[in-house]
């Protein structure tokens, strides 16, 4: 029985090590402890705005603190999928070795151009806006999934060296920088 509990603790030790090497897991758990310290802050307001005493109940509704105080837990957590899609897709970026922060802007830019593009109003008129339901909780998955593979379609053409050569006149930040726009945008339009 012994040596059963030793190969089957062995062989789940090795799953687990196997599975920890992945730069899709890697990323993941990068990017959300990234974001760790807005769900931490955002828990503290949420505990300090709705603390039961009935004194403390009155002096932050009396000053206006208690407003404040859930708003900001209101618009903090309704961009939840935004700093995921970023942070997630900057790990693995710079886990690759490429530049992090290009791969979050094109994964963040990405996920706003899949959202739906409109909103329908009480009186059926359609508004040209983008609705929050996607930017909090109800994205998350999809930010995951969205930086993930953006990260690995851009430093896979990175390594590829598919990039835009431009004329050696050109100067070479703007030669560096018209190529991550061109990527970028057509990275954006084949998904």
């Amino acid at each position: 029985m012994r040596s059963l509990t030793g190969n089957i603790g062995e062989n789940m030790q090795r799953f687990a090590a196997k599975v920890g090497r992945s730069p899709y897991i890697q990323a993941l758990t990068a990017g959300m402890m990234a974001i760790m310290p807005i769900t931490l802050g955002v828990a503290v307001f949420a505990i300090l705005g709705n603390l039961p005493f009935d004194q403390w109940q009155h002096f932050i509704e009396r000053t206006g603190l208690y407003n404040h105080m859930m708003d900001l837990i209101a618009a903090t957590s309704t961009l939840t999928a935004l700093y995921i899609s970023f942070t997630i897709a900057y790990f693995f970026g710079k886990n690759a070795g490429e530049s992090g922060v290009i791969t979050g802007v094109m994964s963040v830019s990405t996920f706003i151009t899949l959202m739906p593009q409109s909103v329908v109003a009480e009186d059926g008129t359609v508004i040209s806006a983008l609705g929050v339901n996607y930017l909090g909780s109800g994205g998350v998955f999809v930010a995951m999934v969205i930086a993930l593979v953006i990260g690995k379609l851009y430093t896979w053409l990175m390594t590829k060296d598919i990039k835009v050569k431009l004329p050696a006149s050109v100067p070479p930040m703007v030669s560096f920088l018209y190529s991550l726009y061109s990527w970028a945008n057509t990275t954006r339009k084949s998904l």
